[in-house]
Parts: C-alpha cells; structure tokens; sequence
C-alpha cells in the first residue's frame, strides 16, 4: 500500500500519467494528488476526504460509490468517468465534468463556483442546498433530477433535457435556457430575476404564482403553460408561439409581446398596463377585466378575441386589424385609434419606398 503511494508521488513528480491501476484498496483521505493524472483507473468506493485534487485529472476512470468530502477542487478534470452514486459535500472551483455518468449521485450543500458539465448524464442526481455560481450545462440529461434549495446564479443551460425534472425552494439570476426541453416542469412559487429563455420548448409548464419579472421568453414554443398571479413585469415574449396558456390576474405591465403568434389564451384580469402586442396575430384571446392602460395593439391581427369590461386610456388600437372582437362594456374614449408619431413615419416610409 505504501508503494503504491510513492509510485503516485513519483508518477506526479515525473509528469507521468498514471495508468490502468486498481485503487480499491486505499485510503486517499488528506493526500495531496495535486496535478495527477489517472487513466483507466478504479477507486469505487473510495473516499476522498479533505484532498488536493488541484489540477488532478481522471480519464476514464471508475469512481463509483465514492466519497467527495470537503477536498480542494479547483481545475480538476473528470472526463468520460464512471460516477455512479458518488456522494460530494464542500466547495468546488473550476471543476469539469465531460461527458461522465453521474446518475443517481449525491451533493449536499457543494459551493460550484465556474464549474462545467458537458454531455454527462445528471438523471435522479439529488442536489440539496447547494449554489450555483458561473457554471455551464451543456446537452446533459436531468432526467430525474431533484434540486432542493439551489441558488443559481450567472447559470447556463444549452440544450437539456429536463425530463420529470424537480425544483424546491430555488432561485434563479442571471441564468440562460437556451435550446431546452422544459416540458411538464413545475416552477410555481419559483423566484426569476433577469433569465432569458430563448428557442426552446416549454409544453405544460406550471408558472402560477412565480416571480418572473425582467425574464425574456423569446422565440419559444409556449403550449398548455399556468402563468396565472405570476409576475411577469417587463419580461419578453417577443416572436413566441403561446397557446391555450393562462395569464389570468398576472402581473404582465410593461410586457412585450411584439410579433407573438397568441391563440386560446386567457388574459382576464390581469395587469397589461404599459404592455405590447404591437404586430402580434391574437385569436381567440380573452382579455376579459384587464387593465390595459397605455397598452399597444397597434398593427396587431385580433380574431375573435374579446376585449369586455377592459380599463382603457390611451390604449393603442392604430391599425389594428379585427374580426369578430368583442368589445362590450370597454368604453370606446380611452382608445387612441390614431398615432401620430406612426402616421408621420409610416407617410415617410411610403415616400422612400415610392421614389425607388
């Protein structure tokens, strides 16, 4: 056993890699493996307590069934290793995991701090109470997955599967979606500050009661989603498809919905003050009892949506394009049906495009 530490040491020493080894023996608790580098190897079941694992690198190797408590982490490589059931606990630094299996692997409150996970598989990990700082997922599978109490923070996701996904208690800021599978998930009662979510799916997502203000859901497929009393100020939906989601008694002022595709969708009673549907193609669209002060549907296309009991100054209908709306009890003053800051630069434009 003691020669198999010196072999280690001198191995590091000579800046030779450390190859097809059986480790299953020792105890790594408190060594320094500082810039090690092992291939083909097997620890399963091995602990690794309150070890310098800087700049270490596994390739390949088996670590299954261990133990990673409290252990210096910073620029550590795992790549294509076997991590099954592994338990980790304390602060990780500039640690990647490429393309690893980490299935059914344990954290307990583990610090990330400018990590990266990279094509691995992350299905029925269980995170609890763990924080997220400048960290990367990227096309790895959460199937499954469990995160009770995470803080994400400058976060990004690129294309994810989020399969039966479970989020508890969390807080997002910052952090990107992009090009994800979001279906089925339930963030309701969630806190967004800042995210963006951008081209991806989001089928049958429960949104209601979530504080989403300043989050843009731009060019995404939006389909049988709850946003009902979420707080959605100032958050983008520009260029998205939405249908048959509810907006009902939401927080949406200052939203903007610009060139949106929104069928079967209900707005009743919510808070569209300052909100834009400008250039947007509404049916069927009930926005029945909402505040739509200063809202813009100018150049919109509105079929067969309804527009009852509505407050309304200045609510801008110039050019909006109707067909069996309805309209009753929204008194028809505090429409504003002319703009006239368009009308001069629509006359301007039709001038140019006429003189070529």
């Amino acid at each position: 056993m003691v020669g198999q530490y010196a072999n280690i040491a001198q191995a590091v020493a000579d800046k030779r890699p450390i190859q097809d080894m059986d480790f299953r023996t020792l105890d790594f608790s408190g060594l320094d493996l500082a810039r090690a580098h092992f291939i083909h190897c097997r620890f399963d079941g091995r602990l690794f307590k309150q070890c310098n694992l800087d700049h270490t690198h596994f390739v390949e190797c088996d670590l299954s069934d261990c133990q990673f408590i409290d252990n210096a982490c910073s620029v550590t490589k795992m790549t294509a290793c076997r991590m099954i059931k592994s338990h980790w606990r304390g602060d990780i630094s500039k640690l990647t995991f490429s393309d690893c299996d980490l299935s059914d692997t344990h954290w307990q409150q583990v610090d990330f701090q400018s990590c990266g996970f990279c094509l691995g598989d992350l299905s029925h990990a269980c995170f609890e109470q763990c924080r997220w700082k400048t960290v990367s997922f990227t096309k790895v599978v959460m199937a499954g997955a469990v995160f009770n109490g995470a803080h994400f923070e400058n976060v990004s996701w690129v294309e994810n599967d989020f399969t039966q996904l479970t989020l508890t208690q969390c807080e997002f800021i910052h952090v990107l979606l992009l090009k994800c599978n979001l279906s089925g998930l339930d963030f309701s009662g969630l806190n967004f500050h800042h995210c963006t979510c951008n081209n991806s799916q989001l089928n049958g997502v429960n949104f209601h009661g979530t504080t989403a203000n300043n989050c843009n859901f731009s060019a995404c497929e939006i389909t049988d989603c709850d946003f009902g009393e979420a707080q959605l100020a100032k958050s983008l939906f520009i260029g998205s498809y939405l249908r048959r989601c509810d907006f009902s008694q939401a927080e949406v002022s200052n939203g903007k919905f610009g060139k949106a595709e929104i069928r079967d969708c209900l707005f009743v009673n919510s808070n569209l003050t300052q909100a834009s549907f400008s250039h947007a193609a509404l049916e069927a669209v009930d926005f029945t009892g909402s505040n739509c002060t200063y809202t813009n549907l100018s150049y919109a296309n509105a079929v067969k949506c309804v527009f009852e009991r509505c407050t309304v100054l200045r609510t801008n209908v110039h050019a909006l394009v109707e067909k069996k709306n309805r309209w009753q009890g929204t008194p028809a003053a505090g429409l504003l049906k002319t703009d006239k800051t368009q009308q001069a630069m629509d006359k301007r434009l039709s001038l140019v495009m006429g003189s070529h």
